[in-house]
């Protein structure tokens, strides 16, 4: 018996360092931000423009958004700690648009902070972009 709870004991230790390599390497993947920005690249005016990050369930939106104008929101340093946004809104027609898009992992373990910006085209698709931030 002794033999086995030295084994369960092992492993256990070994389940846990892995498990916190894993979360430090997910932490190193993470980009940071400061600023989140919602660009309407069409030529009517978006309402009720929602981004949602998942899944965190961190919210960001505005009422409206005019033509070729953005929506631009500071805000403190901090890790993007979500997976994928979803991004919703509503056309001039009434017409409801929803799209779903992953968020990128910081491969290259850069440490300054960025925009994360939701460009909306005319025909509905959705960009993401990293710029560096002002």
């Amino acid at each position: 018996m002794p033999l086995v709870r030295k084994i369960l004991t092992t492993l256990s230790i070994v389940v846990y360092l892995m498990a916190a390599n894993g979360c430090s390497t997910l932490k190193e993947q993470r980009f940071q931000l400061n600023q989140a920005t919602i660009q309407n690249a069409t030529n009517g005016t978006l309402h009720d423009v929602k981004v949602l990050h998942q899944p965190t369930r961190a919210v960001g939106s505005t009422h409206s958004l005019l033509p070729n104008r953005a929506f631009n929101v500071g805000f403190n340093r901090r890790d993007m700690m979500a997976d994928y946004g979803i991004i919703t809104w509503t056309d001039d027609l009434g017409n409801p648009h929803r799209q779903q898009i992953e968020l990128p992992k910081n491969i290259a373990s850069d440490t300054q902070p960025k925009n994360l910006t939701y460009t909306i085209f005319h025909d509905n698709t959705v960009t993401i972009r990293l710029n560096p931030s002002e």
